[in-house]
């Protein structure tokens, strides 16, 4: 089956060096620069590569959101004193965000929407269980495994991956958040340093650490391309203020672009998948090419667009001289 794999992960500035740096070295991999021109919290920035909006559209800001009114009245009246004896908050008026909590479809949502199914690991959300065509297991299944079988977060995801595929062969996209190697996930906070000059070769380091780091990040990439069975991937690798796309058995004939955003991942997968972009995406995919070319093939649109508003203003000016 020609299923597609999507990763996304976050790593520290040396990190995302070294990758850039092994990356180069590959012939069978493709990769740009991502640009992360705003800065938010871990929650935010995965809202935002999940779904290809900006967070004022997706509004995910948080994991936990209010419960429904009705539910917290319905709660509060099948309460009774013993239930309710030692509580100090009542029934609970947070709960865990489902990825259908939110003011934008997540990837997934979309393929779904194309019949496309999607198999989704290791995310921080509640599986929301209302598409057939969509099997999520949170990253709370996963940190589960891993106590009951003593065993690494990516051992867990593999395991996983692989069993939930073999049930669901169908699947045409796995999609997975990869904890980050060294422990845990990178901080967002800004780094003045990290800028996309800044991913060549770290001069303080030692070069044989440095690519033996970086390989280690992409074999754990090719080790779920194999669980996964996909014959197509794009990793997208964030690091504080920059970021690192990798493409791998894309169309050789398709050129990607100088640089791509971090909410660029939702239109590149429909994309890989023949899919027309929406409308309600801004991002436009990784793979169509961004140079001198392109840009003079829609400057005629834009002279169109003007002369357009120009017409049609003189139509406008035309009725109100009738008028008088």
């Amino acid at each position: 089956m020609n299923r597609v794999l999507f990763v996304v992960t976050s790593v520290d500035l040396d990190q995302l060096r070294q990758v850039n740096a092994v990356v180069e070295q590959r012939e069978d991999l493709r990769s740009l620069p991502i640009r992360r021109p705003s800065i938010y919290d871990p929650t935010t920035t995965l809202g935002t590569v999940l779904t290809g909006v900006d967070p004022f559209r997706h509004e995910i800001h948080t994991l936990l959101v209010p419960r429904p009114e009705a539910e917290v009245e319905e709660a509060e009246a099948s309460e009774t004193p013993e239930t309710s004896e030692g509580s100090e908050a009542g029934p609970r008026r947070l709960q865990f965000r489902t990825s259908r909590m939110t003011g934008a479809p997540f990837i997934w949502n979309r393929l779904a929407s194309r019949g496309i199914s999607s198999f989704v690991v290791n995310m921080p959300l509640t599986p929301a269980q209302d598409d057939d065509r969509v099997a999520e297991v949170p990253t709370a299944m996963v940190n589960r495994v891993m106590k009951q079988r003593g065993i690494e977060p990516l051992e867990a995801i593999l395991g996983i991956l692989r069993g939930g595929l073999d049930q669901r062969p169908e699947t045409g996209c796995a999609i997975v958040r990869l904890p980050n190697p060294k422990g845990g996930d990178a901080s967002d906070e800004a780094d003045e340093s990290d800028d996309l000059g800044d991913l060549g070769d770290d001069e303080t380091g030692e070069p044989v650490e440095a690519a033996e780091r970086g390989a280690e990040i992409l074999e754990q990439l090719g080790r779920l391309e194999d669980a996964a069975g996909a014959s197509r991937s794009l990793a997208l690798i964030l690091g504080p203020r920059a970021g690192i796309a990798v493409l791998k058995g894309a169309d050789p004939e398709a050129r990607t672009r100088s640089y791509s955003l971090q909410h660029s991942a939702p239109s590149t997968l429909l994309d890989l998948f023949g899919e027309p972009m929406p409308a309600d995406l801004s991002a436009r995919s990784m793979l169509v090419a961004d140079d001198a070319g392109a840009e003079s093939a829609r400057r005629p649109a834009a002279r169109d667009r003007k002369s357009t508003r120009l017409n049609s203003s003189h139509a406008n000016i035309s009725y109100a001289v009738f008028c008088l």
